[in-house]
């Protein structure tokens, strides 16, 4: 990143710069990337699955599947508001401390390639239609910005059910862990002690 920032570029595109990083380090390289940005007048485009991070950082979302744009919309009403069933489900699957232990999943398998005649995500949508497969969705104006959805107008604000993470009984343990030690050398105190 310092390297591509020393040229001063007008675009500069980061794919997935902070995966992997624990969250501390990642909120702050992406607080210097957004200052940085800003202090030099450059142009990022993020590459990223962390609907979270680009919240926070991101002026604008595009949200691609299977090749294609299936909605833009600025970062907050996008959040706030998706519109198309993928965005919507991408949200749904989020991990949230409102809905602990509940997770949703997108049924099925994205396209092994880009699907021109017909919606691409019909196939996983709860929502799709006849005419979800009749021909290509063309791209749609929306109040904040584009969506390629027929239905976008119509679907219901829920996006999609939550499904317990692990099958039968809630609240059932499925790991347990006695006197956990986890340290990153022998010489350095743990890292975690005792849990």
């Amino acid at each position: 990143i310092a390297i591509a920032l020393s040229c001063d570029p007008e675009v500069l595109v980061l794919d997935e710069p902070t995966t992997g990083l624990d969250p501390t380090t990642q909120a702050s390289i992406s607080r210097l990337l957004k200052h940085l940005a800003r202090e030099r007048r450059t142009s990022v485009i993020y590459v990223s699955h962390d609907l979270a991070l680009l919240h926070e950082i991101a002026d604008s979302i595009a949200v691609m599947y299977a090749g294609e744009v299936v909605e833009i919309a600025p970062a907050s009403a996008l959040v706030a508001e998706p519109r198309h069933p993928y965005t919507r489900a991408l949200m749904a699957a989020v991990p949230s401390l409102a809905r602990p232990g509940l997770v949703t999943s997108i049924p099925g398998q994205p396209p092994a390639s880009i699907v021109p005649d017909a919606c691409a995500f019909m196939p996983r949508c709860n929502h799709a239609q006849d005419a979800c497969a009749a021909n290509a969705i063309a791209q749609e104006q929306t109040e904040t910005g584009m969506v390629r959805c027929r239905r976008h107008r119509e679907l219901p604000a829920a996006p999609s059910v939550r499904l317990p993470l692990e099958p039968g009984e809630q609240g059932a343990i499925i790991l347990s862990v006695k006197d956990l030690v986890c340290s990153y050398s022998a010489a350095m105190r743990p890292a975690v002690g005792n849990v």
